[in-house]
């Protein structure tokens, strides 16, 4: 709660309550020896009379009515706080609520990328996705295990180091086929593992315009046990 005005306080009302009667009874002094002899009775209720005429309106103006006008102010401030202290608890409440909501949207997207990541990593077949420039920006685990090379250090290899020299023609034909449309696309290449060893694989690769920039998506499987001419 403010405090009242000094000039509005109740110091200021004393001193104008005793300076009414002050120079209200030198003026009823005044007044009552200009007018015939009274007895002691009639004199002193002329004298009270005359002062109470005197000093409440002195009062009521000076000191009463600012003091009511300053304390209807401040209770209208009151009031205005208080709507405006429960407006922000309204308001409050209403972010406690956003809060709760979004730490449970937060929660299920963490559900989510969790599953997705487990149903990526874990997938039956090896997922890459690659720059225009051949380097490995992606990969999951299934991939990482059939090109013999820890995910890890799968990060920013290139495609062309895991296929043999004579594959190279027949990659780089296939790559400059995939900028034409974003169309899927399948080619059968040999690939050579980290540790020497080389395997059939079927490879479906599609480009992909993404906001940031553009990738090659590739998913490709072993089919060194499959009849090879059936992939012809």
């Amino acid at each position: 709660m403010r405090q009242i005005k000094t000039n509005h306080s109740a110091r200021y009302l004393l001193l104008a309550l005793a300076g009414s009667i002050f120079v209200g009874e030198i003026l009823i002094m005044f007044f009552i020896d200009l007018l015939p002899d009274f007895s002691s009775w009639q004199e002193a209720l002329l004298d009270a009379s005359l002062l109470l005429t005197l000093v409440f309106p002195a009062i009521y103006f000076l000191a009463f009515r600012p003091l009511k006008a300053q304390l209807t102010k401040q209770e209208q401030i009151e009031n205005e706080l208080f709507a405006i202290n429960n407006i922000l608890r309204d308001h409050e409440k209403e972010l406690e609520m956003k809060n709760v909501k979004l730490e449970s949207i937060n929660i299920a997207l963490a559900e989510s990328n969790e599953r997705y990541s487990q149903l990526f990593d874990f997938a039956p077949v090896g997922y890459l996705v690659l720059a225009d420039d051949g380097q490995i920006s992606e990969a999951n685990l299934t991939a990482s295990t059939l090109l013999g090379v820890e995910k890890n250090k799968l990060l920013n290899c290139s495609i062309v180091s895991f296929l043999p020299a004579e594959e190279y023609e027949h990659w780089q034909a296939f790559t400059n086929l995939l900028q034409q449309d974003d169309n899927k696309k399948s080619c059968k290449l040999i690939i050579q593992r980290d540790d020497g060893d080389t395997f059939y694989a079927l490879f479906d690769c599609r480009r992909d315009e993404s906001l940031l920039s553009p990738n090659i998506r590739v998913s490709f499987t072993d089919i060194t046990k499959q009849n090879w001419s059936s992939y012809q």
